[in-house]
């Protein structure tokens, strides 16, 4: 069994900073990754946060959608350099907890089992999708999928607010969509305080973004509202 300082459960971009920041402090890092180092964080940063953005013409988010995949090519890349040259080990594969200092990686044809004297864990998490909304390719998707949209819609609907629910509701209106923002609790950003809040619900507004907070996502569909 392969033992380590530091094992870094999740190659995103939390997990890859900090297996680097453990590296630097001079411990022998680990790093367990099941898919690219790096990519899906990337994507779900920049895919909608460029200047490049202006219409939601067909043709244009084709071209966004290739400039994007290139750039995300090139960081893992860059990424995985610098992990090789801090010495941090690649697991390849999907990692699972198998005791208090122990996780058991699942590689391609076999399992192997790592120890850390520390284990972080930055696997991320997963989108859950309400009764009232299954999931439905390219009509009801995650944030983690907006890439995969082979054309921008008219109108989009976001269920969930926080960082990235503001953050996709701007970008989505930059590219020219009409958006819906449904919120389940009482403020956009509830980790922030009230003053913060108001400031960005008025950021929203300035640009014709919808919101409604504390309702379902059914609402807005028996109203016709999307």
């Amino acid at each position: 069994m392969t033992e380590f300082d530091v094992v870094v459960l999740g190659g995103g971009l939390s997990g890859s900073r900090a297996a680097l920041r453990a590296a630097e402090l001079g411990g022998k890092v680990g790093l367990v990754e099941k898919g690219t180092i790096g990519r899906k964080g990337f994507l779900r940063r920049n895919i909608l946060l460029t200047e490049c953005l202006s219409n939601n013409d067909s043709v244009e988010w084709v071209s966004l959608l290739e400039r994007q995949e290139k750039l995300a090519n090139e960081y893992c890349e860059n990424l995985k350099s610098k992990l090789a040259q801090a010495d941090i080990v690649l697991l390849e594969g999907e990692g699972r907890l198998a005791g208090p200092n122990e996780i058991s990686v699942q590689g391609k044809e076999k399992t192997h089992s790592v120890k850390g004297k520390s284990l972080i864990l930055a696997c991320g998490s997963e989108p859950s999708f309400p009764s009232t909304l299954p999931r439905e390719e390219n009509v009801i998707i995650s944030i983690d999928e907006i890439y995969q949209l082979k054309k921008i819609p008219e109108k989009v609907l976001l269920v969930g607010a926080g960082k990235w629910g503001a953050e996709a509701a701007l970008g989505f209106q930059k590219l020219g969509c009409k958006v819906f923002l449904c919120v389940d609790s009482v403020e956009i950003l509830p980790e922030m305080d009230s003053e913060f809040n108001l400031k960005v619900e008025a950021q929203l507004k300035s640009r014709k973004i919808k919101f409604c907070l504390i309702k379902k996502s059914f609402h807005f569909l028996k109203m016709g509202m999307i």
